[in-house]
């Protein structure tokens, strides 16, 4: 389980994270959400070792994993999607699967000899497979479409072996077609990993349909927690999020 318990986090005189208070249970799908500037990200960094937290604790399976390096995280479990896709524009969809695996042992420099292992060639198989993108194995990454990166970013975060899985926004900039076609395969790869996955999203469509439970932020702080039928029927966020012309149920 993924614990962080008052967590803080300030840039100057700007409190982005407000001693929150949160528990990711093993296996679980997670949302969080809030408006622009509710620490979202901010949020991410402090958990994936990307900022450095002022205070407070993030826990592991009760192991204090708070500040050790973005490499260290990894090590422990949990690997990152990021908004913008981080792929490797040069590489084939293939070869980029083959060096996440490899950097994840400190062998990247293998990637192009001639003699890397079979293993490592399996091994991005299986993940091609995984991610139904066996057909685009050979296809540059600057020339797959948007949706295909954002898969494949999902896919370089999934070659870490991770136990938790976080996506940022992982269906931003697509339209419809796209958006759900990312939504069944989060969900098919949730189930297939046993994975523990968190996702910050803006599209509350796809919030209310996956999410075990929604967290919602605002001006750094907590507002609620709750399953997606408590935070629909929830007044404060509501007032401060969704709007007075959301439909609760």
């Amino acid at each position: 389980m993924l614990s962080i318990s008052n967590l803080c986090k300030s840039f100057g005189g700007v409190v982005a994270t407000n001693n929150v208070t949160l528990e990711f249970p093993e296996g679980s799908l997670s949302s969080i959400i809030g408006p622009n500037g509710a620490g979202k990200t901010t949020l991410f960094n402090l958990i994936t070792g990307k900022l450095k937290v002022d205070s407070g604790k993030v826990k592991l399976d009760d192991e204090d994993i708070t500040n050790l390096s973005i490499r260290n995280i990894v090590l422990k479990g949990i690997s990152r999607a990021f908004q913008i896709s981080n792929i490797f524009p040069s590489l084939t969809v293939k070869e980029s699967l083959m060096s996440s695996l490899m950097s994840k042992n400190n062998h990247a420099e293998k990637l192009f000899n001639p003699f890397h292992s079979k293993a490592l060639e399996e091994e991005a198989d299986e993940l091609l497979e995984i991610l139904e993108m066996k057909s685009l194995s050979n296809v540059i990454c600057s020339n797959i479409s948007h949706g295909d990166q954002k898969v494949l970013d999902i896919g370089l975060a999934l070659s870490l072996d991770p136990k938790i899985l976080m996506l940022d926004e992982p269906t931003a900039g697509m339209g419809p077609e796209e958006r759900w076609k990312m939504v069944e395969t989060i969900e098919r790869l949730w189930k297939l990993k046993k994975l523990t996955l968190i996702f910050i999203e803006h599209d509350m469509d796809i919030v209310f349909k996956i999410s075990q439970k929604i967290h919602v932020l605002r001006y750094g702080s907590l507002l609620a927690s709750g399953s997606p039928k408590e935070i629909k029927n929830n007044e404060e966020v509501i007032n401060a999020y969704l709007g007075e012309d959301f439909e609760a149920i």
